[in-house]
């Protein structure tokens, strides 16, 4: 092994040792760009498959509140296929959205008559989400019939008023608490199945490229995959939380929403719809299967200078590698520590070269715990968080 990947080995082992376990919930206030508050529910909704009109909202509560297109995100495509439940997360707006999906067969008859019905709620932040599904999720599997329930509807407007105190209101809470967490298993449940080619969405969270799921349902899993990769660039340099911001996950996005994906620069966002994998246009990195073996994941990256930059390395494989034989990468708390601690190290590195009149030689690139091959991601890095830092020339084979 050479003197760069021993100096690798040692910052791997240096990020990894061993130290106070992380709290997610205690430790989010460190975290740049994370909100506090546990947010009140601002609407409550149950959206219905209709034979004649296609999705509709059957029902909401406040009546006042804006569903427009709700229909499309609590009803994904391809969920009428689907008899289990299913859990789908979305954006509206500069709200967040959570809808739990049921399919009940009429009378044991076929697909075709079946009440397909999503019950959800709108709030202002991810983070929180998950707490609502158990209720939800009941409610949706007790409502087998094509018309609402009294019952059900008052159940859910009993549900919003319990969740109308904000946690940050010290009348109701004089001690309020980060309570919020990364969904169990989500963070290892990613790493597991994109193995090595974890670094290359790491990367391009880093990046702030716009990432892409297209996969089959269930939703449940990739809107995990989708909150697991916005934890992939969670750092703690507040000077450069400008630059590398909080990530933006969409979760579920459909047909009706390309139009409005073209104006949005990064996201991380998830699909059922195989068309969005032919509008290379609104992705920089698509994460989709394999159609004849769904079971293998592909990761590509539509821009060549984005695919070099964010291309898997020997120092990538290398802390793969590591992780699978000293953790076998189930232990979920520890790979959100092991990213976070790695962004910590890589800005904080960055941040204190800017007043560095040398430029960065590849050989150095292990003092920001990266590998030599990771050069061309570390210039590309440079260009987002835009500090006046140098960087020796790459000279190849094919260079002259």
């Amino acid at each position: 092994m050479d003197q760069e990947l021993l100096e690798l080995e040692d910052s791997t082992e240096d990020i990894l040792r061993p130290r106070d376990p992380l709290d997610i919930g205690s430790h989010e206030d460190d975290v740049v760009g994370e909100k506090l508050s546990q947010p009140i529910v601002h609407c409550i909704f149950s959206a219905r498959f209709d034979e004649a009109d296609g999705p509709c909202i059957e029902w909401k509560y406040p009546d006042s509140f804006d569903v427009e297109g709700l229909e499309f995100s609590a009803l994904a495509s391809g969920l009428h296929n689907k008899s289990g439940p299913d859990i789908i997360y979305f954006k509206k707006g500069v709200m967040y959205g959570v809808a739990c999906y049921r399919r009940h067969l009429k009378n044991g008859r076929g697909s075709r008559d079946a009440v397909m019905r999503s019950v959800g709620v709108i709030t202002e932040h991810y983070g929180f989400l998950q707490k609502h599904a158990a209720t939800l999720i009941r409610i949706a599997e007790e409502e087998t019939t094509s018309q609402l329930s009294e019952k059900a509807k008052e159940e859910m407007m009993d549900y919003w008023r319990q969740n109308q105190i904000d946690t940050l209101d010290s009348s109701h809470n004089p001690n309020p608490t980060l309570s919020w967490s990364l969904p169990p298993d989500s963070f290892s449940d990613l790493f597991a199945a994109l193995g090595e080619n974890v670094f290359t969405l790491w990367k391009a969270a880093l990046l702030r490229k716009r990432i892409l799921f297209v996969l089959d349902p269930p939703l449940k899993q990739q809107c995990m995959f989708v909150y697991a990769t916005a934890f992939l660039a969670r750092h703690q340099i507040k000077q450069l939380a400008r630059k590398v911001p909080q990530s933006n996950p969409l979760f579920y996005v459909n047909v009706m929403q390309m139009r409005a994906l073209m104006d949005v620069r990064e996201y991380i966002a998830c699909t059922t719809e195989r068309i969005f994998e032919n509008k290379t246009h609104l992705f920089d990195v698509v994460v989709t299967s394999n159609l004849d073996d769904k079971s293998q994941i592909i990761v590509q990256v539509v821009d060549k200078k984005v695919a070099q930059a964010t291309a898997v390395t020997a120092g990538d494989i290398m802390k793969y590698q590591y992780l699978i034989k000293k953790f076998q990468a189930q232990d979920q708390n520890m790979l959100v520590s092991f990213f976070q601690d790695m962004n910590n190290r890589l800005l904080s590195g960055l941040w204190n070269r800017r007043t560095h009149d040398a430029p960065v030689a590849p050989a150095e690139l292990p003092n920001f715990g990266l590998h030599g091959t990771d050069i061309r991601f570390f210039t590309a890095l440079l260009d987002v968080v835009s500090l006046d830092i140098g960087v020796e020339r790459i000279w190849c084979g094919c260079c002259s």
